[in-house]
C-alpha cells in the first residue's frame, strides 16, 4: 500500500468512527466532516507513531501515550505553561511540615470522577493505595509513604519514611499519582476480588477527573476521546479527540497537509518543518521540553570495557555537527548532564572537547574485534540519522559499525536482559519522569535504574544522589547531584549529544497552546481551541 492509500484509509476509518462518537454526544457527523475546515470542527485529529502502552495511570510509562493518560487523569498538583514550577491542580494548596517528611494537601470541592462520584481526600488514599498495590515501575514514587490521613473531606496528609527532595516533582509528573475513582475500580475488579485493582478494565477504559474519557480504546487501531460533560474547569472546545497510529511519519506528513490531521506532535524530519513554516495554512510551535538524545554505551563488551576506550568516545561524538545536521533549531547542543534548565551554567557539566584523535589514540592500546553493534529506538525517526552520523565517524576512526533499528518496547526489555547479550552501543531519545534532578539520573545512570537500559554503572553516583535525594538543604541537594552528574559523563557510559525541543506542526488558527516541559510529545489537549484571525 502507498503513502496515498495509506492516507485514504485513515481518513475513512476517522470518519467512520466519527460517526459513531460524535452522535454519542450530540454531535453530527456533518458538523465534523462536511464543508468544515478541520481546524474549525470539534474534532481534534492526531495520529501516533506507535501503540502507547495501557491507559492505566499506574502502570504506563512511555512518551508515546501522554497525549491520553494527561487527558483522563488529574494529579494533585501539576507543571505551570512552559515552566517547572509547581502549581495547583486537584489540590488547590499544600504545606510541608515535619522536617519535609508530612505533605498536607488541599484539596478541590466540587471536582467529579467520570463516573460522577465525588472526589474527596478518601479517593486520594485509594489512589496512593492502588499504586502500591498495582507495583508496576511508578510505584516508586509513592514507596516513601508510610502512612496516610484525611483530616477533612477535603484534606489529605501524607506521611514519608524521610525526607524527599522530589517528592513535589513526583506528585506533577505525567506518570505520578492519579487520582482514581474507587467507586469504578472497586466496581470492575475481576470477578470482585479485592487486590485486582480493575486492571483489566482500565486497560481500555478510565476512571478519571479529566476533561477528556475514553471512548473507545482499540490497540493497534486507535484511541478515541470524549469531553466530560461535567468536568470541573473549563470545557473542551474540543469534543473529541481522535488518534490513529500511524507509525510512517510521512504518512503523518501526507495527512496533515491534506487535512486528515490537525496537527502532528513530533518525529516530523527537519526539512519537513521547515516546508511547513513556509506554507501560511500551518503554523510551527516549538517548546522546550526535557527530552535529550543520549549515546548509551555497554562496558561489559568488546572494546568498550576499557574506560580509556568510554571516555575518549566522549570525544570522537562531533555533537555539534550532529545538531547541525539532523535537527537544526529543533535542538541545541548538549553541555550538561541533565537535561536543560535543571542547573545553572557552570554545573552538572558535560562538554568535552572535541578531540578524536584521542580515541585513536585509546582504540591502540586494546585488543580484540573492531566490529561494534550499535541499535537506535525506532520510536522516534530521528534516532536513525544520528546513529548513521555516529556510524561515519566512528567508522573513519577504525571501527566497523552496523546500525539497526530497535521498537522502543524491546529497548525497555534490555535493563534486564543480561549485558553481554545486548548491543554495544544505544541511540536514543531519553525524559525524565518529571523536572526534578534526581528523576532523570536515578532511572538512567543509577546502577539499578529502571531505565539504565545498558547497564552502567558507577557506584560514587549512586551514593550521591540517595544523599541529594534525602536531603533538605536545598545547596546540598545541588551540588550532590551535579558531582554526580559529571562523574556519570566523565565515565563514558551514558553520552549526552542533544537537546531536543518539541516541535508541533498544526494548522493555523489554533489557540490556547500550554505545555509542560516533563511531558514530551504533548501539549495539554483541553485547552486548545479554534481562533479564526
Amino acid at each position: 500500500m502507498n503513502q496515498a492509500q495509506q492516507a485514504k484509509k485513515h481518513r475513512c476509518r476517522s470518519a467512520a468512527l466519527a460517526a459513531v462518537v460524535t452522535a454519542s454526544i450530540g454531535l453530527s457527523p456533518a458538523a465534523v466532516f462536511a464543508s468544515t475546515p478541520i481546524a474549525a470542527s470539534h474534532t481534534l485529529h492526531l495520529a501516533f507513531g506507535a501503540d502507547m502502552q495501557v491507559p492505566d495511570p499506574d502502570i504506563f510509562y512511555e512518551v508515546e501515550g501522554n497525549a491520553v493518560v494527561t487527558s483522563v487523569y488529574e494529579g494533585l498538583v501539576k507543571y505551570a505553561d512552559n515552566s517547572t514550577k509547581i502549581v495547583p491542580c486537584l489540590a488547590t494548596s499544600w504545606t510541608v511540615t515535619d522536617a519535609g517528611k508530612t505533605y498536607t494537601f488541599y484539596l478541590r470541592h466540587n471536582v467529579h470522577f467520570h463516573d460522577g462520584s465525588l472526589f474527596t481526600a478518601a479517593d486520594a488514599v485509594f489512589s496512593f493505595d492502588r499504586r502500591k498495590g498495582v507495583d508496576s515501575a511508578p510505584e516508586y514514587m509513592v514507596a516513601d509513604v508510610t502512612s496516610m490521613a484525611t483530616p477533612t473531606p477535603y484534606t489529605f496528609v501524607v506521611h514519608l519514611s524521610q525526607p524527599v527532595a522530589a517528592f513535589l516533582d513526583y506528585m506533577a509528573s505525567p506518570y505520578g499519582p492519579k487520582m482514581v475513582s474507587e467507586k469504578t475500580v472497586v466496581a470492575h475488579e475481576s470477578g470482585g476480588h479485592p487486590g485486582d485493582w480493575a486492571q483489566g478494565w482500565l486497560k481500555t477504559h478510565d476512571a478519571g477527573t479529566g476533561p477528556y474519557e475514553i471512548a473507545a480504546f482499540v490497540p493497534g487501531s486507535h484511541y478515541t476521546l470524549s469531553a466530560y460533560p461535567g468536568y470541573w474547569g473549563i470545557k473542551p472546545y474540543y469534543r473529541i479527540v481522535q488518534i490513529n497510529i500511524v507509525p510512517d511519519i510521512s504518512t503523518q506528513q501526507i495527512e496533515l497537509q491534506d487535512g486528515q490531521l490537525t496537527m502532528v506532535l513530533h518525529g516530523l524530519p527537519i526539512n519537513a518543518v521547515e516546508s511547513f513554516q513556509r506554507n501560511p495554512d500551518f503554523t510551527v510551535h516549538t517548546f522546550p521540553t526535557q527530552l535529550k538524545t543520549m549515546l548509551d554505551v555497554n562496558p561489559y563488551l568488546g572494546i568498550f570495557r576499557s574506560p580509556e576506550v568510554r571516555q575518549a568516545l566522549r570525544r570522537a561524538i562531533n555533537k555539534k555537527a550532529i545538531v547541525a545536521s539532523v535537527y537544526g533549531e529543533m535542538a541545541t547542543v548538549s553541555t550538561q548532564f541533565y537535561p536543560v534548565g535543571e542547573f545553572p551554567p557552570g554545573m552538572a557539566l558535560d562538554d568535552p572537547k572535541y578531540e578524536p584523535s584521542l580515541f585513536v589514540k585509546a582504540l591502540s592500546k586494546v585488543k580484540g574485534s573492531r566490529d561494534v553493534d550499535m541499535v537506535y529506538s525506532t520510536d522516534n525517526p530521528t534516532n536513525q540519522r544520528v546513529a548513521e552520523f555516529i556510524q561515519v565517524e566512528l567508522d573513519a576512526l577504525g571501527l566497523n559499525v552496523s546500525v539497526r533499528g530497535v521498537p522502543i518496547s524491546q529497548i525497555f526489555d534490555y535493563a534486564s536482559t543480561p549485558p553481554k547479550q545486548l548491543p554495544n552501543l544505544l541511540v536514543w531519545n531519553m525524559n525524565p519522569d518529571d523536572a526534578a534532578p534526581d528523576s532523570w539520573i536515578r532511572i538512567y545512570a543509577n546502577t539499578d535504574g529502571s531505565l539504565n537500559e545498558l547497564h552502567g554503572s558507577v557506584p560514587e553516583v549512586d551514593t550521591l544522589m540517595n544523599e541529594g535525594l534525602h536531603s533538605t538543604d536545598p545547596k546540598t541537594i545541588m551540588d550532590d547531584y551535579s558531582e554526580a552528574g559529571e562523574l556519570a559523563a566523565a565515565s563514558g557510559e551514558w553520552i549526552s549529544i542533544a537537546d531536543t525541543k518539541d516541535t508541533v506542526v498544526a494548522t493555523k488558527d489554533i489557540a490556547g497552546w500550554y505545555h509542560q516541559p516533563p511531558t514530551a510529545d504533548t501539549v495539554v489537549l483541553g485547552d486548545l481551541y479554534y481562533s479564526a484571525k
